[in-house]
């Protein structure tokens, strides 16, 4: 369904509820549900400049997401709205959850979790994305100054007590993981391919690089007649 109309401003919200930085500060659920309406109304304004549509997911299962921005030419691309980092599993769980409905021959996913950040996204992804896929491939997500294996060591802690009979491999280039996700593709599959989002780049021990994932994967499928 279409969103509903939100207010403009934010700060006429944040206003009415008497929602100070101090009170905002100790009442989480509060600044989340703010989070997610200034998420929305930066999304409906970036899609109407691309002539978009912005809609609410919800089926008669309650499985939901956020938003949905669906262009013109039938593409589109689901979010889910967390405040904050520690809720990055629990997003990864409702996308992949609403993705299995579509019931794809198998749910493959690429993933890794950056460098020099909490090894508990690590456990909660390797664990949530186990539970959930078909298909894993283990790859580098902003590894900075960390080594990409002792990364997805971490995530194996995680998958051990998710599922630990879930097939995966470990690639370490993620361009090469998405190739590899594209050439072992089968009929029916649904490749979901989590992490760096918007991101235009890639962190090497501190050094960016340039790596708009989007535009790669839709100039390797092109190279291999895949529309």
């Amino acid at each position: 369904r279409r969103l509903p109309k939100r207010i403009a401003s934010l700060a006429l919200a944040a206003a009415l509820l008497g929602a100070n930085e101090k009170r905002l500060a100790s009442d989480l659920n509060t600044l989340g549900f703010l989070f997610e309406a200034l998420c929305i109304r930066d999304l409906r304004i970036y899609g109407e400049h691309l002539g978009a549509s912005l809609f609410h997911y919800r089926d008669s299962y309650g499985r939901e997401l956020d938003a949905v921005l669906e262009c013109p030419d039938g593409t589109w691309a689901a979010f889910e709205i967390k405040l904050g980092a520690h809720q990055i599993d629990a997003a990864a769980e409702s996308l992949l959850e609403t993705l299995r409905a579509y019931k794809p021959n198998r749910l493959v996913v690429v993933f890794g979790c950056g460098g020099n950040r909490s090894k508990l996204r690590r456990y909660g992804m390797g664990e949530v994305c186990s539970r959930m896929a078909d298909f894993l491939i283990l790859t580098e997500d902003n590894n900075r100054f960390e080594k990409v294996a002792d990364i997805i060591a971490d995530i194996k802690q995680g998958i051990a007590k998710g599922n630990p009979d879930v097939p995966y491999v470990e690639i370490p280039d993620r361009l090469d993981a998405l190739h590899y996700a594209i050439d072992h593709a089968e009929k029916g599959d649904l490749i979901a391919v989590i992490g760096k989002g918007h991101e235009a780049y890639r962190d090497r021990e501190g050094v960016k690089t340039p790596f708009l994932e989007r535009e790669l994967i839709e100039e390797y499928a092109a190279e291999k007649g895949i529309s």
